[in-house]
């Protein structure tokens, strides 16, 4: 077999048992958390989005991840980012996971505007 495709074989397989572990665990909270429980939709979709961003922001400067000045903004963004949403979710009742996407926006374009000029400096 191929490296490539051993990569592939390996992934898929990750990607299911990631799969299989999310669906293990929704079933698990289904049997097992009382149904006057409310679901707390608000902060799964904080969870979710904190992947979305961060992810997103650590793929697209892959070139930066060697510089320690990467990390430490990146550090920054996520406290900023962990300092407004946690007292927010916690004193709403009622947040649509559609507010995320559209603050994900903002926070991409500040991302995009600081990591941006640290490209450029070390471009220099």
């Amino acid at each position: 077999m191929s490296r490539s495709l051993k990569r592939r074989v390996l992934e898929f397989a990750s990607y299911t048992v990631a799969g299989v572990a999310v669906v293990l665990g929704v079933i698990y909270y289904a049997d097992h958390v009382p149904s006057e429980k409310a679901f707390p939709v608000r902060w799964v979709g904080f969870w979710l989005n904190n992947v979305v961003v961060f992810g997103y922001i650590i793929r697209w400067y892959r070139n930066l991840w060697l510089q320690t000045r990467y990390w430490m903004l990146l550090g920054g963004f996520v406290l900023l980012h962990f300092a407004l949403y946690i007292p927010v979710l916690r004193t709403v009742q009622q947040w649509p996971l559609i507010w995320f996407a559209c603050l994900d926006v903002l926070e991409w374009l500040a991302a995009r505007y600081v990591f941006g000029k640290l490209e450029l400096k070390t471009a220099n």
